[in-house]
């Protein structure tokens, strides 16, 4: 993998460009494997506010990967993007290329540090688990042997996509999982084997649970699971409190819950977890004068709100083993 991020990765940040991703929880979409035929077949796929997150972040990779100078350049989101129609066409949300910087970053640093995992355990059986997977294609994107069995796991509607679009998942020994991570159901977990080394990755996940739903996910982990390492992302409390008064989130699916600022509180969960890595999101963007590096989360008020002390805390990315 390419060396750390830094703020001298990404270039510029240009005007923002105005993109309209989903508003009303469902998309058109085609899946047709031939843009040319006259047989395919529009569908209208229904999501929920939280999952139709999973094709934003998609398209993000896709708009990365036709720039000129990529940070992740996932070549599978393209690829994907050739058989498949994504309505843009009814959303007022305001995208501009500082969210392509930090959903980009934030993957490449995991795809980092499950790189160096899987090369640790080079020849030896070990197993990765993807909570939350949406459409990522990391599975692909990283170098491994058969020895590894990669599972992900997502709510029914995503997994139902999942398979619509990505039939062939590029793994040699692979499962697609379908759970709510957040019930207390432990049947799909109980399924996995955990007699070997784990990567466990969450990414894009924590921060949509409730605190005692994230506690509660991470401990029923790291109850089944012997060793190995965790690979995740949060917001701060700072993002919590702002969307929380925002209508929009308010009543959402998509509204973020569990808000830390600081890694202790998830290290403290369990004895044998120590943090190996953090990396903060305003460290490896560079949040410039008043926070214009930085993804307008806050809107209007994010360069105000780029002044607080919290807002360092905003945005980190974490590297455990156990």
């Amino acid at each position: 993998m390419d060396g750390p991020l830094t703020p001298s990765t990404f270039v510029e940040v240009p005007s923002p460009t105005i993109v309209k991703p989903l508003s009303r929880g469902h998309a058109s979409l085609s899946t047709s494997s031939s843009s040319s035929s006259t047989s395919s077949k529009d569908a209208e796929v229904e999501l929920d506010p939280e999952e139709e997150t999973l094709l934003l972040v998609w398209y993000l990779r896709v708009r990365d990967a036709a720039s000129e100078n990529p940070i992740l350049k996932d070549d599978y989101a393209s690829a994907l993007m050739q058989r498949m129609n994504f309505d843009l066409s009814r959303s007022l949300f305001q995208l501009d290329q500082t969210y392509i910087q930090y959903i980009c970053g934030r993957a490449k640093q995991i795809d980092g540090w499950a790189q160096d995992f899987l090369d640790r355990h080079q020849y030896e059986d070990v197993l990765v688990l993807q909570l939350a997977c949406g459409l990522d294609s990391r599975c692909q994107r990283l170098r491994h042997g058969k020895e590894v069995k990669w599972i992900d796991v997502d709510r029914p509607r995503v997994t139902g996509l999942r398979k619509r679009l990505m039939p062939d998942a590029g793994c040699e020994d692979y499962a697609l999982v379908t759970a709510n991570v957040a019930d207390e159901d432990d049947s799909w977990l109980n399924e996995i084997p955990n007699d070997r080394p784990t990567l466990i990755i969450m990414e894009g996940l924590l921060y949509y649970l409730e605190p005692e739903e994230g506690i509660r996910l991470i401990q029923r982990l790291l109850g089944h699971f012997k060793h190995g390492n965790i690979a995740c992302d949060t917001i701060g409390s700072i993002t919590v409190v702002f969307t929380s008064l925002l209508e929009a989130f308010r009543n959402s699916e998509a509204r973020m819950r569990w808000g830390i600022d600081d890694a202790n509180d998830i290290r403290k969960l369990d004895r044998r977890l120590v943090l190996r890595h953090r990396v903060f999101a305003h460290e490896f963007m560079g949040t410039g004068w008043f926070g214009k590096r930085y993804p307008p989360m806050f809107g209007g008020w994010t360069p105000l709100i780029s002044l607080l002390p919290s807002f360092k805390k905003n945005g980190q990315f974490l590297h455990f083993e156990f």
